[in-house]
């Protein structure tokens, strides 16, 4: 359904990206401007082989790996590991067909395609196995969430099975779009068209897609008059299909209202507004370089193994982000004494996937926990923080 698609993709990105080079560090790509949802699905790929060099390190008792300078330490040498992993050609290319396989899957069909993905080498879903799988997931972030809270009511070793993920999925759907309007519905269906819109820089709400996918998507979700009510158009000649032409569609069914149309003007997409720094320091801001943002039987999902290719640290080690006086402060001050807070904190900001999420995290952090923003100590924090957070991509 979309080969012509995938093909055109998988070109662009390719020259957007490793080009004609023999390989291409994690780094690159996360800089590159290519769709989001191939950044995450790399990154996740990079990230398990990272884990997997990790379980092959023999550790001595003898040694304090559970200090908490020393952990501190390991994650920012993993972070590090993690933006220089570096693809061959020939592993690039791989993965990047998987990666567009399984976002086309996942944006058409996605109840399917997370049943195959999260339960391809068992029958049983762990909760240990749930953020391993997701974070290869870059939208409908929801079904993420809504079963990581589903694991926190169970019982540590609880285990999901298929039939039990099944309900699970379908409930999810109906909670979450049941109040949906006709324009809404459409909007939740918009990662298909804003992927597309990749290869052919036309604006989202003028692209046309094969009708045969939201039926699919719509089936997918088990809401079957939608679903029929599109067969049934693309068998009186609609063969593709916009996003006002599927809201129209949709709120005629809701209302039967056959003279509404969905005006293009509500699914343009907005400028993605600039960083805003919310505190203010004497000398020069920082500035900070953002990252841009098959046929109709299934498509094959990620199944096959890859070996780990080899990695190359940086050549000088980076020095601790904070000092001791400086770090027991911010403990203190901005973490209620919590030191493991504060450090898993750091790691979740150091790896954000780009400037926004991290100066999201950190904003957050601050409004929800009520911190003195001007307060030197928080100044202190939120700027080291930030220099870090560019020195890692920077080597």
């Amino acid at each position: 359904m979309f080969e012509e698609q995938i093909n055109f993709l998988q070109e662009k990105i390719r020259i957007n990206t490793i080009d004609s080079n023999e390989s291409i560090v994690l780094r690159v790509i996360l800089e590159s401007n290519i769709p989001q949802c191939i950044k995450v699905y790399f990154r996740a790929r990079a990230k398990n082989e990272v884990n997997k060099e990790k379980e092959n390190v023999l550790r001595s008792p003898q040694l304090a790996y559970n200090n908490q300078d020393v952990i501190a330490l390991q994650n920012q040498i993993d972070l590090l590991l993690l933006h220089n992993y570096q693809f061959s050609k020939e592993e690039f290319y791989s993965i990047l067909e998987q990666g567009l396989n399984f976002s086309f899957n996942y944006l058409v069909r996605p109840q399917w395609t997370l049943k195959e993905f999260l339960l391809q080498k068992s029958q049983f879903l762990s909760s240990n196995e749930v953020d391993d799988h997701f974070q290869y997931c870059n939208d409908y972030n929801y079904y993420s969430i809504i079963i990581k809270q589903y694991f926190e009511n169970k019982d540590p070793n609880y285990q999901l099975g298929f039939e039990e993920l099944t309900q699970l999925l379908k409930k999810v759907d109906i909670e979450v779009l049941s109040g949906h309007t006709s324009t809404e519905l459409a909007k939740v269906f918009q990662p298909i068209f804003k992927l597309i819109s990749y290869s052919n820089n036309e604006n989202i709400e003028e692209i046309k897609i094969p009708t045969k996918a939201p039926i699919l998507y719509f089936e997918d979700k088990g809401m079957t008059t939608i679903a029929t009510r599109l067969s049934s158009e693309r068998e009186n000649g609609l063969r593709e299909i916009s996003l006002p032409q599927l809201a129209t569609i949709i709120e005629r069914i809701k209302t039967g209202n056959n003279d509404f149309i969905a005006h293009p003007e509500i699914f343009k997409e907005e400028k993605e507004e600039e960083v805003k720094i919310i505190i203010q320091k004497e000398e020069p801001a920082v500035q900070f370089q953002e990252i841009n943002s098959k046929p109709e039987e299934e498509i094959d999902l990620l199944t096959e193994n890859y070996k780990t290719e080899e990695v190359y640290p940086t050549s000088q080690p980076l020095p601790p982000i904070f000092t001791l006086q400086e770090k027991s402060q911010i403990i203190g001050l901005l973490f209620d004494g919590n030191e493991h807070e504060c450090d898993s904190f750091i790691v979740d900001v150091l790896d954000s996937i780009d400037v926004q999420s991290a100066d999201s995290i950190i904003q957050s952090y601050f409004e929800e926990s009520n911190i003195d923003v001007n307060l030197p100590i928080s100044i202190k924090f939120y700027t080291t923080l930030k220099d870090r957070y560019i020195l890692l991509r920077s080597v």
